[in-house]
């Protein structure tokens, strides 16, 4: 995969780029992606539906906590719109559609509650930046997204550990509250799943 850009390369882009090109890797898959910086957009970023992505990066947060749901940092945003040309490219749509008629939706942030090409971009951006947590979340939803494709980062306790470290406080404590998930840089602590509080909204059925 070659990504062409229209912006220097700074840490925040290679960041994302590094993470599409393992993906690619991972998935033994090759296309071609245009990565632009729009800074006159009104959103933070859009995906065209022709390998294009844009991002406008006055939109988007400093703080980079990559791999939390709520993440609004550049790169963050560029894998989210990447996530759209992923759902093209697998055509993951129909199939998530047919999914959620047996099982209940998963609004794991509140922007995926826009509508459902949202809900699916948002749950692969999370199943692709941070493997373990999507998969405590909801292991059968995870298990499904498996047999389309691979997420780049290892599903493991100390991958988690080790994304974790690097979030802001806020989102830290976000990671608890939304999911029931935190640690000390050690030791992983959950919350019982009767005592979730918000997460049990994220997985309400959508009226």
């Amino acid at each position: 995969m070659k990504v062409k850009t229209k912006i220097y390369k700074s840490e925040d882009l290679d960041l994302a780029i590094d993470l599409i090109e393992k993906f690619k890797k991972k998935n033994n898959i090759d296309f071609r992606l245009t990565i632009n910086i729009d800074h006159d957009d009104e959103n933070s970023g859009y995906y065209h539906g022709s390998s294009q992505l844009y991002v406008n990066p006055k939109n988007c947060d400093n703080d980079i906590s990559l791999g939390h749901p709520n993440d609004h940092s550049i790169p963050s945003v560029i894998i989210h719109e990447f996530c759209h040309f992923v759902d093209d490219k697998y055509k993951i749509y129909d199939a998530y559609k047919k999914y959620i008629r047996k099982n209940k939706h998963l609004y794991i942030t509140p922007y995926s509650e826009t509508n459902i090409v949202e809900e699916v971009a948002e749950n692969i951006c999370t199943f692709l930046l941070n493997p373990f947590l999507y998969k405590y979340i909801d292991e059968k939803r995870y298990l499904w997204f498996t047999t389309y494709f691979k997420s780049p980062i290892h599903c493991t306790e100390k991958q988690f550990i080790r994304t974790y470290k690097k979030w802001t406080p806020e989102l830290k404590k976000s990671c608890w509250t939304d999911y029931g998930v935190k640690t000390d840089g050690k030791t992983i602590t959950y919350k019982k799943r009767n005592d979730m509080g918000k997460f049990k909204i994220l997985r309400k059925k959508r009226k």
